[in-house]
């Protein structure tokens, strides 16, 4: 097992694709940040989306078996993604895969998890986690990563970086999801950055953080929990990131929080309808009804509280949502 350090995860996704040989398609979940998807098509990795799970909110895993049993060698790899920072235990599910087609690369990614130092990649060839804004530890900026195999050489690549590139891509995000117009990818040197610390010191500062996020987080969360109808509450294995509800009308409730100068997200807007490409009925479904309630550093209890009392007022006029 390698470590890896870069200044963004998006860095080691990079250059892990552009060290594969193999030019076929990876198979990546419809419920991601587009971001990633901008990751492929920089790296000039062929992608395809698939639907997620409705039991899991992870990738569906029928919908990956079925498409490597029809064809073992049609793809070169899978990105599971950790949908807001579960931990599900996922290592069986990877090795079926494998045993399916031993070749298949599969990325897992956790980005919106709990960073941790101690992991076994089991079947998994590259494990990511972040450090970037909003995440789980938000030093707005450092991703660091497993790989499985010492064999499979990773270099650093020396990217020329533009901040303002970087602006201008997720400004052409924003346009997209808000004009329900297909993206159109125009590659720049919105990709870089550099390391402001060396990886130990790096990895001590978030061993100590972690307690004091962690705690923060949880008292938070025992708020949403008790003053929130459960029947509107993810399970609480999906709150480590976010504390996630579902509701009607959910655009109306993020209009509702806004304007009382508070903060919430919808996130995972399907990278089907961003790219105009398939139908993924279950990441649309619940982009209409999540909500991500904040838990932050940014976030106090106070505007807990009032958050909390919005939600409430919203979901006795428009009522939960079930997916």
């Amino acid at each position: 097992m390698k470590i890896i350090f870069e200044s963004r995860s998006s860095i080691i996704l990079y250059n892990f694709l552009t060290k594969i040989k193999s030019k076929k398609p990876f198979l990546v979940p419809s419920n991601i940040c587009p971001i990633v998807p901008a990751i492929f098509l920089k790296a000039q990795v062929p992608f395809e989306l698939v639907d997620i799970s409705i039991e899991t909110l992870e990738i569906d895993k029928n919908i990956l078996f079925e498409k490597l049993k029809k064809s073992k060698s049609a793809y070169s790899g899978i990105l599971w993604l950790r949908s807001y920072g579960v931990s599900n235990e996922n290592n069986q599910i990877f090795k079926a895969l494998k045993e399916i087609n031993e070749q298949i690369m599969i990325i897992d990614d956790r980005c919106l998890m709990r960073p941790k130092f101690d992991d076994d990649c089991g079947y998994a060839d590259l494990i990511i986690y972040s450090t970037g804004y909003s995440k789980f530890v938000d030093y707005s900026w450092g991703g660091y990563g497993y790989i499985n195999s010492n064999e499979n050489t990773y270099n650093s690549t020396d990217l020329s970086f533009d901040e303002d590139d970087l602006r201008k891509l997720n400004d052409s995000f924003r346009k997209s999801i808000e004009s329900r117009t297909k993206f159109k990818y125009n590659d720049s040197n919105w990709l870089g950055g550099s390391q402001k610390l060396d990886f130990d010191h790096y990895m001590r500062n978030i061993q100590n953080d972690l307690p004091k996020i962690a705690q923060h987080k949880e008292n938070l969360n025992s708020l949403y929990e008790k003053y929130l109808p459960e029947e509107a509450q993810l399970p609480s294995s999906y709150h480590d990131w976010r504390f996630n509800i579902l509701v009607n009308n959910n655009t109306l409730l993020l209009e509702s929080i806004f304007k009382k100068k508070l903060f919430a997200s919808n996130h995972y807007y399907p990278m089907t309808k961003f790219f105009k490409n398939g139908n993924t009925p279950n990441s649309e479904k619940l982009y209409r009804h999540i909500i991500n309630l904040f838990n932050d550093r940014r976030y106090s209890e106070d505007m807990t509280i009032e958050t909390i009392e919005i939600v409430n007022q919203h979901i006795k006029k428009w009522g939960v949502a079930e997916i």
